[in-house]
């Protein structure tokens, strides 16, 4: 499997030395990028190349300046929470434009046909699984079982049904509207209708 390391082995100390390796089994997370593989166990076989330890600063006066962030520690405070504001925000319009798109989407009535359904799902696993297996030399019979098992993933299938019905959605919008807009940026306008209140 690919991914970043950090995302899925806990830092602890293993005791290994700088050249040796070790095996880790890790259950893969619900949210991993390649759907057919979350929720299932993998096996890393991780080489040690260098170890390293993290030594940090003191907290005196000096900190902000060596971490760039002002000339004094109440400077520091003062753009630690302002991005810390800005962080939220963004983090607030994000879940209120993907509130509003869903809410939109699960009430529309939309029929989707299999043969389209099939082909986004097919879509999909070229775009991860497909791409992945075939770089790694496997034969065209691996290749072929392993997208079968791919199109039998009910939790795929759900997820290739739901992008397309919020994309069928977010398109007859635009075209009743005659709005010329791509998607991301039509789930922005309709965010603009619930503004937070100050």
């Amino acid at each position: 499997p690919t991914g970043r390391s950090s995302d899925l082995f806990p830092s602890h100390d293993s005791g290994l030395q700088a050249g040796e390796s070790t095996d880790v089994r890790v259950i893969l997370p619900e949210d991993y990028s390649i759907p057919a593989w979350r929720n299932q166990e993998a096996l890393y076989n991780v080489y040690i190349h260098e170890v390293q330890a993290v030594t940090r600063p003191p907290l005196d006066e000096s900190f902000p300046m060596r971490v760039g962030l002002g000339q004094s520690l109440e400077e520091m405070s003062q753009q630690l929470y302002e991005q810390i504001l800005q962080e939220n925000q963004a983090l607030w319009v994000e879940a209120a434009r993907e509130a509003v798109v869903k809410s939109v989407a699960t009430r529309a009535a939309v029929t989707i046909p299999e043969a389209l359904l099939e082909a986004e799902q097919t879509s999909a696993w070229e775009h991860s699984d497909g791409r992945f297996l075939k770089q790694q030399g496997l034969t065209d019979d691996l290749i072929e079982k392993a997208y079968q098992f791919w199109m039998e993933q009910e939790n795929i299938r759900a997820e290739c049904y739901w992008n397309l019905k919020v994309a069928l959605v977010l398109r007859a919008i635009a075209q009743k509207e005659n709005i010329q807009l791509s998607p991301e940026e039509l789930q922005a306008d309709l965010a603009e209708q619930i503004e937070p209140e100050v």
